[in-house]
């Protein structure tokens, strides 16, 4: 499973994201990234990061900049995605503040599944199909984190 985390996204790019097979998304609203006291790499668990970071347009294209520096600077095994309209000049600044990737908020599902399928970690359970499975890249660790009723191979919690 691939585990994104999105930051300021609107509810029609998050549900987009969240029925990809495969992909476990958590979302922050632009509002808790605006709060003084957020810090995105103090939340962060080092054990648990997220796969992908998608970094959505409502949240000011500075914050979204220093996010990908602060981010990309601490852990650069993160993919980072801006998901914003921006001019050619910006999309430079983006990538060079660590961003990989800058996307349209009406992206194409072909394209974004091919962001999500850069994923190290893959995290499953018996409902994904091997078709599915054989999409993930060559490197990726693939960790089966099923269950049945009864039968928990790795708790919730660690998941």
């Amino acid at each position: 499973m691939t585990r994104a985390l999105v930051l300021g996204g609107t509810a029609e790019f998050i549900a987009r994201v969240n029925v990809l097979p495969g992909t476990q998304v958590v979302a922050l609203t632009s509002a808790t990234i605006a709060d003084e006291r957020f810090d995105l790499i103090r939340s962060l668990d080092p054990q648990r990061l997220p796969d992908i970071i998608f970094v959505g347009s409502s949240v000011p294209i500075d914050t979204a900049l220093h996010i990908g520096r602060c981010t990309d600077e601490i852990y650069p095994g993160v993919d980072l995605v801006l998901v914003d309209d921006v001019p050619l000049d910006l999309v430079v600044e983006a990538m060079r503040s660590g961003f990989r990737d800058v996307l349209a908020p009406d992206v194409a599902d072909d394209r974004l599944r091919e962001v999500l399928r850069r994923a190290d970690f893959v995290a499953y359970d018996r409902l994904v199909s091997e078709e599915l499975l054989a999409e993930a890249p060559s490197w990726a660790e693939l960790v089966f984190v099923g269950k049945a009723p009864g039968n928990h191979c790795i708790p919730q919690r660690e998941i």
